[in-house]
């Protein structure tokens, strides 16, 4: 079993649930090195490398094989999965696995962040109703 590290819709775990059907313990964390942008035309991030950056998410923790699928077919052909080190709350480093966005499809991402309060706020509702 592996840890998920969720940076973008899944942050919400009502719909991690509403994808695997399963709850998961989880906690907030930071991945180093990368940036999270919104996906053009899109209520969702995508994730790319980028030194001088970081990205608060969320771990998940213990997600077993048999969740690895639904995940995949969710995140669907724009993201590949890459373990990486995260940071927990207590400062532990910790490995999980994350999607990131493949480089072909680099150039769908906006130059700004995407907001997780405004995904909240406007468009959460409609996104989980939609799965």
């Amino acid at each position: 079993m592996k840890n998920l590290f969720a940076y973008g819709t899944l942050m919400c775990p009502d719909i991690l649930q509403a994808v695997t059907s399963k709850i998961f313990k989880s906690e907030k964390a930071v991945l180093n090195n990368f940036a999270r942008h919104l996906v053009k035309q899109e209520i969702y991030p995508g994730l790319i490398k980028n030194k001088n950056e970081k990205v608060e998410g969320i771990v998940y923790f213990n997600i077993p094989d048999d969740v690895w699928e639904k995940l995949d077919f969710f995140e669907g052909e724009m993201y590949f999965k890459q373990n990486v080190d995260i940071k927990i709350f207590d400062g532990t480093i910790i490995n999980a696995v994350t999607y990131v966005t493949k480089s072909k499809f680099a150039n769908q991402l906006e130059n700004y962040d995407w907001e997780y309060n405004s995904f909240i706020q406007n468009h959460k509702n409609s996104f989980l109703k939609n799965l």
